[in-house]
């Protein structure tokens, strides 16, 4: 037969049992022995309470008073149900309980307690049976202790695991167990599941221009128009860096897909006030599908990526479907990305040089740099490919202080012509190289190392580049204008800009895009008119881009145009064939 002593199993327990000694030494004539147990339970921090048989409450001490914020008194004789399971769902738990209690002698968990107020806290409980001399139950006697911070804590942990900090979206942890649980419910129902995997365009150069601060400003804006975008049992979730992911459990049909894409298209188009600033970017989207393009989680993620990295090739701000085709040519680009990495020590990258015409004179006055790779296999590979390998393998700004180098230097060579001016070099900036932080002191220390003049140096920036922002875009360049460089801002007329900008913006030349070189008919002639006015009039020389023909050339000259470059007057070759003519 079980005694009292026996219950003590814990120092909650060992308390009730100094409660139950302290019943049998008053039994026993012990006085002093009885109050000193008594006085220790009732300074224990632990709340503790003795049950009887019927489950009415005998005994609590002051600590579980103040958890259920009542007095000891008020306690007494009130039903501990009342207490431990004060709704129909937990008087169901706590029956059961009460049984295996009977059974077992002993329970222990984390459940929830009412307080007098009827609110409710997290509890640790542990009870213990209490038997007679004949063996059956006599009291039930129970430590508890309010677990609500260490809950809070665990909560915060668990919060933190799964939800990105910055969104409040569920980041990639919790996006993995929302995608399997999307494919298994369309397996379930046999219906269609989809992924949409984003990618904002531009985030990374206003990240650069406008600082960290305002990206998560911006970050958490375009989280609420996705949000807005999507169905309620859809789950969106940040993935990383400026990617994020739509998770579709149910779709019909592609084409439900194809809308979602369209509605997130639209949203993110729409201007963004960020830092007093108001910044554009936009959406590449990847749609793959379950289980039409993949039957498992790590191949739609896969197949996802693809077609957005597509979408992204294809002009940005679009959404393409995953395609078989799209496997193999991501396979070609990542053996591109790891030939690129052995290109710069192995001498394979090289520039080539376009001449650039005075079209008055016929004069050589410039020739731009413009970069080539002697891929050992595919042969000559262009600017395009290869920057996108260069940016995906994180060796664009390696490449890009090559290039500015190799370039300085070889302008450094060229003879002066007979007035005396020898030719100037013109160079690309790229987004990455103009906005990343210490770009401007990058290419300061190039310069400085070459020994090149500096007002020998065009340097190129697409109306891509510059509209990423327009007042920290103005700052940048100035600093360059600083070094006594000048500016031309390439690809003039593709639509980014206003006319108007050019009065803010440090520019000295204006390149005007091939596009409007190619057909000399009435409609681009008045477009290219009105270009030469403008820019003129603000002090602006205008060099055209892509003359191949001689029509093009009389074209140019009828209308006024101060500079030439295009196949008409040389295809980019390599440096020793440009010496050759500069000699």
């Amino acid at each position: 037969m079980r005694t009292l002593e026996h219950a003590v199993h814990d120092r909650g327990a060992s308390l009730i049992g100094l409660t139950l000694q302290n019943e049998q030494s008053r039994l026993a004539g012990d006085p002093i022995h009885g109050r000193l147990a008594a006085a220790v339970i009732d300074s224990a921090s632990e709340g503790i309470l003795v049950i009887d048989r019927s489950q009415r409450i005998i005994y609590v001490n002051p600590a579980f008073a103040r958890l259920i914020g009542t007095s000891a008194q008020y306690a007494l004789g009130q039903n501990a149900l009342g207490y431990l399971a004060p709704h129909a769902g937990t008087r169901d738990f706590f029956a059961e309980l009460w049984r295996t209690l009977v059974r077992a002698d002993r329970w222990q968990g984390e459940t929830r307690l009412c307080r007098s107020d009827g609110t409710r806290f997290p509890a640790a409980l542990s009870l213990s049976v209490i038997r007679d001399e004949r063996g059956r139950t006599a009291y039930v006697a129970g430590t508890l202790i309010d677990i609500s911070v260490r809950k809070q804590a665990e909560e915060q942990i668990r919060y933190q695991a799964n939800y990105d900090p910055i969104t409040g979206l569920p980041n990639r942890t919790l996006f993995i167990k929302r995608l399997t649980q999307a494919l298994k419910q369309a397996n379930r129902k046999h219906c269609q599941a989809a992924l949409l995997f984003l990618d904002m365009d531009h985030f990374k150069q206003i990240n650069s221009i406008l600082g960290h601060e305002s990206g998560d400003r911006l970050l958490r804006e375009v989280a609420q128009r996705l949000l807005r975008c999507v169905r309620e049992n859809d789950s969106v979730i940040r993935v990383g860096g400026d990617e994020f992911a739509i998770v579709l459990p149910e779709v019909p049909r592609p084409r439900v897909a194809a809308r979602v894409a369209r509605k997130v298209i639209a949203a993110l188009a729409q201007p963004f006030e960020v830092a007093g600033s108001e910044v554009s970017t936009g959406a590449s989207i990847g749609i793959a599908l379950y289980p039409v393009d993949a039957d498992n989680c790590d191949s739609i993620r896969q197949h996802a990526d693809m077609a957005m990295y597509r979408a992204k090739q294809s002009g940005r701000g679009n959404y393409q479907f995953f395609a078989g085709n799209m496997t193999e040519a991501a396979q070609r680009a990542t053996c591109l990305e790891q030939d690129l990495r052995h290109a710069v020590g192995r001498q394979e990258l090289i520039l080539y040089y376009q001449p650039i015409l005075e079209l008055g004179s016929g004069a050589l006055v410039g020739a731009e740099a413009l970069l080539r790779w002697h891929h050992p296999k595919r042969g000559i590979v262009l600017p395009e490919p290869l920057l996108k390998a260069a940016e995906d393998s994180g060796l664009l700004r390696e490449i890009g202080e090559w290039a500015l180098y190799e370039a300085f230097h070889e302008a450094c060579t060229w003879p002066s012509r007979t007035d005396g001016r020898a030719p100037y070099i013109s160079v690309n900036l790229s987004n990455r190289q103009l906005t990343m932080r210490d770009g401007v002191g990058v290419l300061s220390q190039v310069l400085e190392s070459s020994g090149l003049a500096p007002d020998r140096i065009v340097l190129e920036i697409t109306e891509r580049v510059m509209m990423t922002e327009i007042s920290r875009g103005v700052g940048q360049l100035k600093s360059l204008k600083n070094f006594g460089l000048r500016l031309a801002l390439d690809d003039f007329g593709t639509g980014y800009a206003s006319l108007t900008y050019l009065r803010r913006f440090p520019f000295d030349l204006i390149k005007i895009d091939r596009p409007f070189i190619a057909d000399v008919d009435a409609e681009d002639a008045r477009l290219v008119e009105g270009i030469l006015s403008l820019s003129h009039g603000l002090g602006l020389a205008v060099i055209a881009e892509g003359v191949e023909t001689p029509a093009q050339e009389i074209f140019l000259k009828r209308l006024g145009c101060d500079y030439v470059q295009g196949f008409y007057y040389g295809r980019p070759m390599p440096a020793d064939t440009l010496r050759g003519l500069l000699a």
